[in-house]
């Protein structure tokens, strides 16, 4: 789980944003002087909607929920980012309960 889920406030929901990065090289072998040249050709980032369950993109309790229908988070882990992730006009019930 994400380091910082954990110490946001309790919100309706979250935007998730994925990163996609190439860096690039040229690899040069010069023959001669049996020397092996790198050529860095650049390093390119995009910042992506993640991808979530049931074709809910740019979500972050949806990407969490892809995770866990995946393997590769656990529902323990989803329920604990849905503490804080509450959805739509439960953000009083939610603080009033971490509050009591």
């Amino acid at each position: 789980m994400c380091g910082c889920s954990e110490q946001m406030p309790v919100v309706s929901r979250s935007d998730c944003t994925e990163i996609e990065a190439a860096h690039k090289f040229r690899y040069f072998y010069d023959f001669e002087s049996q020397a092996v040249y790198v050529e860095d050709k650049g390093l390119t980032v995009a910042f992506n909607a993640c991808a979530g369950a049931n074709d809910t993109n740019n979500d972050l309790e949806a990407y969490y929920t892809k995770l866990v229908d995946e393997g590769l988070a656990t529902q323990a882990e989803l329920e604990t980012l849905q503490t804080q992730l509450v959805g739509d006009d439960n953000c009083a019930t939610a603080i009033a309960a971490f509050t009591a």
